[in-house]
């Protein structure tokens, strides 16, 4: 069964490769349309764009599709989705990987299930095998069920005086002796014709722990976009949640005494639950994401990278105020403070971001988004900003000398300072392509081509800023 992508504005169509069976589970971001020829997945509109069927950005990076083989097995599929030039899947491995030092970062497009999310820390499985994870949760399941553990019990039943049977139990005959029909002896006392008697009884193992997993993973399954004639990966699931429900209020039995069987069957559904909550970066090259989201991402977190190799001091990053998404402070070996904002929204008013600018600043345009703001200040309190905008560009469109200069020319003439002077040493314009050069070299408009590949000049230019008699 051939996979295939297709956006809805028809400019990319992408043959991935082929499935064993019938798709289970699919990252919740795509919608699945079945044709003669297999499957074919089509993202869905993103949220706040429903007016808009073409996609934005452009996907890319790796997920891992369920399905169904012809041996009713489930297996696991995983496929890539390759970037388009000039960046190569190096890049995006490199990318997401020093993004991932960012507090906050955007978003993965598969947002919460099984697509990867931002977690970090330890846990017990990786995005790289959460298909093998969910597959051994399936198999655990239905292996429980084919050997349905049994408990020894006692049960009660009523017998006859005269016959033979069971332990009679007085205690409960008293209790429940008003729903007896007795006969009275010579004596005058009562006889009854039939007594409570106790025996020894196989019944089904009940656990209300596994019970509460089991039920979980249902609701979280039944969370994506699965298939809604074929839930073949949530059945064995449903039916494991209904079978070991204990209908009293008897305490589960202990741990220790579950069969091996079912111990392995809750430790694989609780290693699954907690890798679709702790799920993280993992050992995928790149989880699905949009491309240039990344990318701004990435450069944030460059500068941030280079700043720390060069600095003495180290303030950690730490997320928002609301009016951007992170930022970051240091010290360098010759006293330059440096503050980097991200993605700063700078408005009509005056702000110094609660402080963390040496100066307030204001934009006298419309509200404007750097995707970094770099503040620096000197032992003898000069001041200076450097704005960094990210261009989203391929090498079929590379930027042209005039959409450098308009690109850059927002941010060096609209923000200002609480004096009315424009408050921008210099502004990059960062592009995935190789832009054209502006006519001289003392502009304050630099365009720079910048990938993982190429980040060294980058890496030039703000130690040159630090270091150099203009700051």
């Amino acid at each position: 069964m051939t996979v295939e992508i297709r956006f809805e504005d028809r400019t990319r169509h992408i043959v991935l490769g082929d499935l064993p069976g019938a798709p289970l589970l699919i990252p919740r971001y795509f919608k699945k349309v079945d044709t003669k020829a297999g499957v074919l997945l089509v993202p869905n509109t993103p949220e706040g764009n429903e007016g808009n069927v073409r996609y934005p950005d452009v996907l890319v990076g790796e997920f891992v599709i369920l399905s169904r083989g012809g041996d009713r097995e489930i297996q696991a599929s995983r496929f890539a989705i390759d970037p388009p030039d000039p960046f190569k899947s190096s890049d995006l491995t490199q990318m997401w990987t020093v993004a991932g030092m960012l507090p906050r970062r955007a978003d993965p497009v598969v947002g919460q299930g099984f697509g990867p999310g931002i977690g970090r820390g330890e846990r017990t499985a990786t995005a790289d095998n959460i298909g093998e994870v969910l597959v051994e949760c399936h198999g655990r399941a239905r292996m429980l069920l084919s050997r349905w553990p049994s408990i020894e019990s006692r049960e009660d039943f009523w017998r006859n005086t005269e016959l033979r049977g069971g332990r009679e139990d007085l205690r409960l005959l008293d209790r429940r002796s008003s729903k007896v029909t007795a006969w009275t002896s010579d004596s005058g006392r009562p006889i009854p014709l039939k007594t409570v008697r106790l025996r020894a009884s196989e019944g089904d193992w009940h656990s209300n722990k596994l019970h509460t997993v089991a039920r979980r993973m249902v609701e979280v399954l039944h969370q994506q976009s699965m298939s809604d004639e074929d839930r073949a990966l949530s059945e064995p699931f449903d039916r494991l949640a209904r079978r070991s429900r204990t209908l009293d209020s008897r305490p589960d039995q202990p741990f220790s005494s579950w069969t091996p069987n079912a111990r392995r069957c809750y430790a694989a559904i609780v290693t699954a639950l907690m890798t679709v909550k702790e799920l993280g970066v993992g050992t995928l090259s790149c989880p699905l994401t949009d491309l240039w989201r990344l990318y701004e991402d990435w450069i944030g977190a460059e500068c941030a990278q280079i700043l720390s190799s060069i600095a003495t001091e180290v303030h950690p990053l730490v997320s928002g105020p609301a009016k951007c998404a992170w930022h970051g402070a240091w010290i360098t070996e010759n006293g330059t403070e440096v503050t980097i904002l991200a993605q700063p929204t700078i408005g009509k008013d005056l702000s110094d971001f609660g402080q963390l600018l040496p100066q307030p600043i204001r934009s006298i345009t419309s509200d404007l988004r750097p995707d970094v703001l770099m503040s620096m200040r000197t032992k003898d309190g000069k001041c200076s900003l450097l704005a960094i905008d990210a261009k989203q560009r391929t090498m079929v469109t590379a930027m042209k000398p005039e959409e450098v200069a308009e690109a850059g020319s927002k941010y060096l003439w609209g923000i200002r300072n609480a004096s009315d002077d424009s408050a921008i040493e210099r502004t990059i314009i960062a592009s995935s392509a190789s832009p054209q050069q502006m006519y001289a070299p003392t502009s304050k408009i630099v365009p720079l081509e910048i990938r993982p590949v190429t980040a060294a000049e980058l890496r030039g230019l703000i130690v040159n800023l630090i270091f150099s008699d203009e700051v």
